[in-house]
């Protein structure tokens, strides 16, 4: 008969959490430790009592996204742009003190950085050593103000990522600061927290009339701040209201007035058709993207005196055009096409090279972006040398960062690790005689 073997006793739930903290704990204090030798060189952390660690740790920053006083934005809402500024914080470097070729990321300074400027002001802490911290608290800028001038460089591309085109709803944002000062000879349970307190504010539609019928357009905008300007909740007018504008140039390169700003709006059947035929999950997503279509070097192409096709990009992919009608001095975005689409040029090169109509193209789900991202046409000869011919190298890029399941794309990428045989598809749709000789892969590099 086997001896009976001891069992190993589980750590009780009150030691696991114990430990956790512990961890935790040390890893704050290595922060800490990085931050002093930013600030005078290796031995400077040994300098601070362990009472005055204690303190830092205990009024350590942390960040929240809540909703405003006035109108409330969704908890769902809240806890994902909070994750999301938080991962953004930690990418996000900072030159803590001028000069110095070290920096720190932004979530490690909002941690242990202003807690342990705010502890160093404060003239109750005395210590052995203080003097060397000065370049810190006094030949820099005031910690808690370059915080949170770093923060509304990051949460105003938050607010227009986050806007419901659809909803026609956009974000906006204040920061507010809740600081605890340190209690040495106390139980310290405060922290040092920062707020970003989101609003929604309401778009105003806007009426066009094209062809004696009547359009909505919803206005395409984005929040910009007065430097160093504190909002006064009561006045209402903290906010400027920002209109995306494309210069006329653009649109009409023998304009006299080039640098004419266009507003631009956008029709809620173009919101609607751009999720569809991207399989976008969020509107929100559509917003910060269209800023970057407008405003930042846009490729225009003009159909007519008054209509144009406007290129947008998801992650720097060429998704396809929106079509846009000029009216009263102002560009409408009326729906959208996605790149395969017979009215784009890619999408006439295509067909001219193939033979395929728009409902072929649709019946091989050549307009569907997750089929055809999961498909097999980046890694086949022939409908790679297609593809670029036709003007839709896009396309294969974004072939290959799905099959390399690039995070920017996960909302395309498809549980099956079988690719659809596309290729083998479209070739025998082309050539449905053909012995299939040229279904040949790619090979790799």
């Amino acid at each position: 008969m086997a001896k009976n073997k001891k069992r190993k006793k589980k750590p009780s739930p009150h030691a696991v959490q114990q430990l956790s903290m512990a961890k935790h704990k040390n890893e704050v204090m290595e922060d800490l430790d990085f931050l002093c030798f930013l600030i005078g060189g290796t031995g400077l952390f040994d300098l601070i009592p362990k009472k005055y660690r204690d303190v830092i740790y205990d009024t350590r920053g942390i960040l929240q996204v809540v909703s405003g006083d006035q109108k409330k934005i969704q908890k769902r809402l809240a806890v994902v742009m909070a994750k999301e500024l938080r991962e953004e914080m930690s990418d996000h470097a900072i030159e803590v003190v001028k000069g110095r070729t070290y920096r720190m990321s932004l979530d490690k300074f909002l941690m242990v950085g202003v807690p342990l400027y705010l502890l160093l002001n404060d003239e109750r802490c005395l210590f052995r050593g203080k003097e060397r911290f000065e370049c810190f608290y006094k030949d820099n800028h005031n910690m808690k103000e370059l915080l949170i001038n770093e923060l509304e460089k990051l949460v105003p591309l938050y607010c227009d990522f986050y806007s419901d085109l659809k909803r026609r709803i956009m974000y906006d944002f204040w920061i507010r600061v809740k600081l605890h000062y340190f209690r040495p000879e106390e139980k310290v349970t405060c922290r040092f927290t920062l707020q970003i307190v989101i609003e929604p504010i309401e778009l105003e539609p806007k009426q066009f009339k094209i062809n004696n019928e009547m359009h909505l357009g919803t206005p395409v905008i984005y929040i910009e701040r007065r430097p160093k300007f504190k909002p006064k909740r009561e006045e209402g007018a903290y906010v400027l209201t920002y209109k995306i504008a494309i210069a006329h140039k653009y649109l009409d390169p023998k304009t006299s007035f080039p640098n004419l700003p266009i507003n631009v709006y956008i029709q809620q059947h173009a919101v609607e058709r751009l999720m569809e035929r991207t399989c976008c999950p969020f509107p929100h997503w559509i917003h910060g993207y269209l800023i970057d279509a407008m405003e930042k070097k846009p490729n225009v192409i003009r159909l007519t005196e008054d209509r144009f096709l406007i290129e947008y990009r998801m992650v720097g992919i060429k998704i396809g055009y929106f079509l846009a009608t000029l009216v009263d001095g102002e560009l409408l975005l009326r729906t959208f096409l996605f790149i395969t689409h017979n009215g784009t040029p890619e999408g006439q090169k295509l067909e001219k090279a193939t033979g395929l109509q728009q409902e072929d193209r649709k019946y091989l789900s050549m307009d569907n972006i997750r089929t055809l991202a999961n498909s097999d046409i980046e890694q086949n000869e022939t409908m790679h040398k297609l593809f670029l011919q036709s003007g839709l190298g896009s396309l294969l890029e974004l072939c290959k960062r799905v099959r390399e399941k690039d995070k920017d794309f996960n909302w395309l990428i498809s549980d099956s690790e079988n690719k659809t045989s596309l290729s083998r598809l479209i070739i025998e749709y082309m050539k449905p005689d053909a012995d299939n000789d040229e279904f040949v892969e790619v090979q790799e590099s």
